[in-house]
């Protein structure tokens, strides 16, 4: 009897895994077989990137209100950016989510994967991403973010999205550069985390996630309570993952 069909990929099918997807009204090109790209988070990218919208449209309201001189932009950090999921429609006129002439939004996007970065830089292009709007990087998360503090980059929002380990790469913002009194970096953490039973096991749970959180910040207690801790602490589910498995996303203002 004949055996189980088989499917043999060689070198002559490189570009077999090379596609393009849409989301929100950009355009992304991506080869699954070398880099990450996930379409059940689209919604989470839509929501963040939504909410940081929002953010800079009530600094700039707050600023026009208050007179002054020139608006400074929104700034975003994206640590692990992937193709751009975050970044592109951040700073991409295709998006359609919001007035590029009305907000204004510089995004620092970067990855350690060269292969996305590659198409990271290849979908700003495909997208018509401001140049001088979206910044590109390749280095290691860690160096990235420590980049940004020698730097001095005024950044407003850091998104971490690298759910097996983002929280660990929180202790680069030890020794971080605040540049204002008033106010700190929002941190947006993607991480996996135990799924809560019922509304009281949640409080618990997201309780474990922010002592993972200040563990690799090095400052016990500093996003649950106490005169030094981060602003609005708050883990949002993103999906179920599994049985006993959910992806959070974990918010909070950095503590100084």
């Amino acid at each position: 009897a004949a055996g189980p069909p088989m499917i043999v990929v060689g070198p002559q099918h490189g570009g077999i895994m090379e596609v393009e997807v849409r989301e929100h009204g950009c355009r992304f090109a991506l080869d699954f077989a070398r880099v990450y790209f996930n379409s059940r988070l689209s919604g989470e990218h839509s929501r963040l990137v939504r909410e940081i919208v929002r953010d800079a449209e009530a600094a700039r309201q707050r600023s026009s209100e208050g007179g002054g001189g020139k608006k400074r932009p929104c700034v975003v950090a994206d640590v692990m950016a992937g193709v751009g999921p975050f970044a592109v429609p951040l700073t991409s006129p295709a998006a359609g989510h919001f007035d590029p002439s009305s907000v204004d939004i510089v995004c620092h996007a970067n990855d350690l994967n060269p292969v996305s970065h590659e198409y990271l830089c290849r979908n700003a292009k495909l997208n018509r991403c401001y140049s001088d709007k979206l910044l590109t990087y390749n280095l290691d998360g860690r160096e990235f973010i420590r980049r940004m503090s020698d730097e001095r980059v005024d950044v407003d929002h850091f998104i971490m999205n690298l759910p097996a380990s983002a929280p660990e790469f929180l202790d680069a913002f030890r020794g971080y550069d605040f540049l204002h009194r008033d106010r700190t970096p929002r941190v947006h953490v993607h991480c996996f985390g135990e799924k809560a039973r019922d509304a009281a096991d949640a409080a618990r749970v997201e309780s474990d996630l922010a002592a993972r959180c200040e563990a690799a910040l090095g400052a016990e207690g500093c996003l649950r309570g106490g005169e030094d801790s981060g602003g609005g602490f708050a883990a949002r589910v993103v999906r179920d993952v599994g049985p006993r498995k959910n992806m959070f996303c974990c918010s909070f203002d950095l503590p100084r």
